[in-house]
């Protein structure tokens, strides 16, 4: 059985702050992802957990790096039908 992640662009290049809630891409690595907040400041967390900030130093510098939105799927090769909706996700 092989698995197999496909990174796929969700749109265009765009602001942190445009980008909608999700994966996303900077620096060609997927680093991030983005949330909601209820008071509708700028929430992202990289890959280790910690708060996304990328090269910024400010909030504003952050709210401006440019990212792509991206979505992540998974295939497995070689897995029967049975196997496969266990995988699905």
């Amino acid at each position: 059985m092989v698995r197999e992640l496909v990174v796929k662009p969700d749109g265009w290049k765009c602001t942190l702050e445009e980008c909608n809630c999700g994966l996303f891409v900077y620096k060609k690595k997927i680093v991030g992802v983005k949330v909601d907040s209820i008071d509708g400041s700028l929430i992202a967390y990289d890959s280790f957990g910690e708060e996304f900030w990328g090269n910024a130093k400010t909030d504003e510098e952050r709210k401006k790096l440019l990212v792509t939105p991206c979505i992540v799927n998974c295939n497995w090769w070689g897995v029967s039908s049975e196997e496969d909706n266990e995988h699905s996700t």
